[in-house]
């Protein structure tokens, strides 16, 4: 009698575990396929913001082509523009004189410092 009982016990005792190592199973599954969920949640988040950024950036360039050329409910004059292609010149202009300038330092401070 007492033997069956150990054997019952024994069999009650695997099964409770098989049991457990199920559950554990099933929940070690949900959890990664909360965090794969999660993952694709970011992906999907980070995806859009690129496609967003993109999508301001496409229109900010076609807002500056339209401006260029006058097209904006004629808001922009011709005057406006020629004064922006200027400034951009001179911008451009004062570059290039600040990198001959910093070139030419160099190029005197490299003859000093080798002859």
């Amino acid at each position: 009698m007492a033997q069956e009982e150990a054997k019952l016990a024994q069999e009650l005792a695997a099964k409770q575990a098989l049991e457990q190592q199920k559950v554990a199973t099933s929940q070690q599954q949900l959890a990664d396929q909360q965090q794969q969920k999660q993952q694709e949640l970011v992906q999907v988040t980070n995806s859009h913001k690129t496609n967003k950024k993109l999508i301001g950036n496409s229109i900010a360039y076609f807002n500056v082509k339209q401006a260029a050329s006058g097209q904006i409910a004629g808001n922009v004059s011709e005057e406006q523009i020629k004064a922006m292609l200027e400034d951009a010149s001179e911008k451009k202009q004062k570059s290039k004189i600040t990198v001959n300038n910093l070139f030419y330092v160099h190029t005197i401070f490299f003859k000093l410092l080798v002859g």
